[in-house]
Order: C-alpha cells, then structure tokens, then sequence
C-alpha cells in the first residue's frame, strides 16, 4: 500500500510537471498569435514608400544604460526588403514586400540564439482576432493619439531637424480634475515626434502598438525620433 502511495504521488508529480509545461506552452503560443496579429495588422504603416538598403535607425532605450534599439534594411530583392530588427538582445527580420505593404516572412533569434519561425496568419485568422480584441474591450485600453498644432525641433550630431508632434487624447474627466499645468507636463512627458528627415521604419514595441487606435495619422513617410521610453540616437539613409 505505501509502495502504491508513493507512486501515486510520483505520478500526480509528473503529471503536474506536465500540465505546467503544457500551460506554459499554450500562453506562449497565445503571446506569440497577438504579436503576429498586430505585427501584420499594423505592417502597412511602419515602413516608408523610399526605403533603400543601407538605411538605418537607432534608438536609445530611456533610463535603461547601454540599451537600444535598431532597424536596418540589408537586403531589397524586387522590392522585397529585408528588415533587420534588434530589440532587448532579440534580433528578428521582417521580409515586407513594399507594393502590398504586407509581410512575406517573419523569423527570428532570442537570447539563446535559437530560431524561431513562426507561421504567419492569414486574413480570416487577423480579422478574427482582430474582431476578438474589439469584443473584450481590449483595442480600448490602448490610448488614443492626436497630432499637435506645434512643430518642434530635435538635435541630431550633424542637425537640427524638425519634428511633427503627437499627443495623447484626453478625456474631458482628466482635463477636469487636472490644472493646466499638470496636464501640460503630462502631454509633454507623453508626447511622440516624428521628422521626415529619418527613414521610416518605427520600432514595433513601445511605438506602433501605441498607434492601434490612430494608424491613419502613420500614413506620412515621417520617420519616429523619441516618445518617453525611446530617442533617437543615430541614422543613415
């Protein structure tokens, strides 16, 4: 009887392991579908009509030391380019074929160096999933943006160069409870740039997912600078 005891908890031991593995695999695959379905859904507006190869941006990560972020185009193959996209020690390449503005391919390297290629979704799957986040509430969680009447300028090593601004929409319940001052520091603090002096390719995190309720105002070929997690650090095109 003990002897049938002990197995029984070996086994339920095991089973437990596997369940949890089991779990775990589903939430990845589950985080990996939402980050195919915005990174597809929003493809069309984070590249620029005139990108070449050789073009590049990096991007400072703000208040995190020695931290950045960088998009290059390193191959254009009958204007199918090749996107090389490095964030948080994750190198990945996006093929985004510039007639359809959509994405051909997607597969990429984590921290251990292993590939991953997950296989992209068709247009049943998006519109689904998309349908899907509008029904939990989800797309209005996200804020919404506005483009700013003030032009700004932000310094590069060679230029000045200036800078579209884009604020965040408040609801009349803030403007109410804050003071002109407050709600001043917050936009500012908030707020995202854009120059058409830097080739257009904005960085999936921190940027774009930002831009789901507002994508109409990414159709310029306006390259990001800074928003407050992220700057501009160097840029060729």
């Amino acid at each position: 009887m003990k002897k049938f005891i002990t197995l029984m908890i070996a086994c339920l031991f095991i089973n437990t392991i596997i369940f949890g593995e089991l779990l775990e695999k589903q939430i990845e695959e589950k985080n990996q579908e939402e980050m195919l379905t915005f990174m597809q859904l929003t493809a069309k507006y984070r590249f620029g009509n005139d990108l070449k190869v050789g073009d590049k941006v990096t991007y400072k990560k703000l208040g995190v030391e020695g931290q950045h972020c960088s998009l290059e185009v390193i191959e254009n193959n009958n204007q199918k380019l090749l996107i090389k996209e490095y964030f948080d020690n994750i190198t990945y390449y996006i093929l985004w074929d510039s007639k359809t503005k959509e994405i051909c391919d997607f597969y990429g390297y984590d921290e251990e160096k292993k590939l991953h290629k997950p296989e992209l979704l068709n247009e049943e799957k998006l519109a689904d999933n998309l349908n899907e986040y509008r029904t939990h509430g989800f797309l209005d969680m996200l804020p919404k943006i506005i483009k700013s009447e003030s032009i700004t300028t932000f310094q590069t090593r060679e230029k000045s160069i200036p800078c579209s601004k884009y604020e965040l929409e408040l609801s009349d319940d803030f403007k109410q409870e804050k003071s002109k001052e407050k709600i001043d520091q917050f936009l500012e603090k908030n707020s995202f740039y854009f120059s058409s002096e830097i080739p257009k390719m904005i960085p999936f995190t921190f940027v774009t997912l930002s831009f789901v309720n507002s994508l109409d105002l990414l159709t310029t070929d306006e390259g990001f600078v800074k928003n407050r997690s992220l700057e501009l650090a160097d840029y060729s095109k």
